[in-house]
């Protein structure tokens, strides 16, 4: 039965280049349209694992997904007839469950999802902006004890310290 029409999260190229185009072309010489079963079977998997998680995410564009969804189509393909799968492709694969199932539980994330905005970020940084090369000294902001309307800069968050010193 061939799968619903669907966004796979894997191509057949990356199928081919995982099984090589002769191992595809052996277990797909009875029915072409089981590679694309193959790989819509492999994206229900990571489907059924992460569309809890991640509700509104595009898992398309991760490439970790890609390639965890190429070697479970490559498991698929080779399971098909009731073959045994070969035992690093075997091994590939339960790793790439083990993941699944640590970001289904929340212990490891996909960095390339977008993130939830965590607030709005204030700033306390108070920027000098003055003339370049700054060589005169401006008296509405001078530490020279003299200046009538002299301001100290002791606050921590000036980023440019006084440019004249001043001991009062």
């Amino acid at each position: 039965m061939p799968a619903p029409a669907q966004d796979f999260y894997c191509d057949d190229d990356g199928v081919n280049a995982r099984v090589g185009r002769l191992g595809v072309d052996l277990r797909t010489d009875d029915d072409p349209s089981s590679l694309d079963d193959c790989r819509g079977r492999a994206s229900a998997d990571i489907e059924l694992s992460l569309r809890a998680k991640f509700p509104n995410a595009d898992f398309t564009a991760v490439a970790w997904v890609y390639w965890c969804c190429v070697s479970f189509a490559a498991r698929h393909l080779c399971r098909r007839r009731l073959n045994s799968c070969p035992d690093d492709l075997q091994a590939e694969c339960e790793g790439y469950e083990s993941q699944l199932a640590d970001l289904a539980a929340g212990r490891l994330t996909l960095l390339t999802l977008p993130r939830s905005p965590g607030g709005v970020a204030v700033s306390n940084q108070h920027v000098q902006l003055g003339t370049y090369p700054g060589l005169g000294v401006d008296r509405r902001k001078s530490t020279d004890p003299r200046a009538p309307t002299r301001r100290r800069y002791n606050r921590a968050t000036d980023l440019l310290p006084p440019s004249v010193g001043g001991s009062g």
